[in-house]
């Protein structure tokens, strides 16, 4: 398969008032950048670390389509049933509590083992097994849309050791990220030991 990643970085995304970096921001330049500038109308993945000092955020981004974006770069990778591949990724990890009586509500996961439980749950309808994975970072993000209540988005970054085992669905968990809250930044897979034709 084929996919196109450009690295770039979103400015002028915090206000000296704002308490916390507010990562919608990062959520509408993305889409302002491929949806408006690139007219991507494919399914799209992203990942960013935030710069503090600079108010910005240096942020990768994975599409199966070009955007023909300055430095955008071409990259043929391959997947095999039975492949090992390590990797790292954002994952979204909240679960859903409906107490007797209460409507349902989401709640952060904060326990290592059952941030990777999450992970297994939705490893095999992404066409991967995993072997062994740890958790080595929390990262939640801040969203505040507007003038609405802003509100914090669970999640955790794991380090992982996984075996492909249906090719076909790992090529869309690859391009198009894995989990939920992707449009926010979560789930893409960074692999660590693939060979690439890049261009």
């Amino acid at each position: 398969m084929i996919v196109f990643e450009n690295l770039t970085t979103m400015r002028r995304l915090r206000s000296p008032s704002d308490k916390f970096f507010n990562s919608y921001n990062v959520h509408c330049q993305v889409e302002k950048l491929l949806v408006e500038g690139a007219q991507i109308n494919t399914p799209f993945a992203y990942t960013f670390v935030l710069n503090n000092a600079s108010h910005s955020a240096s942020t990768l981004i994975r599409t199966i389509e070009a955007t023909n974006l300055p430095g955008e770069r071409r990259r043929e990778v391959s997947f095999k049933n039975g492949q090992p591949l390590s990797f790292v990724v954002a994952l979204h990890t909240s679960k859903s509590v409906n107490a007797k009586g209460e409507r349902t509500r989401s709640v952060a996961i904060t326990e290592p083992d059952e941030q990777v439980k999450k992970l297994e749950a939705i490893s095999t309808k992404n066409g991967f097994k995993v072997l062994d994975a740890q958790v080595i970072d929390n990262h939640s993000l801040f969203i505040k849309k507007g003038r609405q209540p802003g509100f914090w988005l669970a999640g955790a970054k794991l380090m992982v050791k996984a075996e492909i085992i249906d090719p076909v669905s790992f090529e869309v968990a690859f391009a198009e990220g894995i989990g939920s809250k992707k449009s926010f930044g979560f789930g893409l897979i960074l692999p660590l030991n693939l060979e690439t034709a890049d261009e």
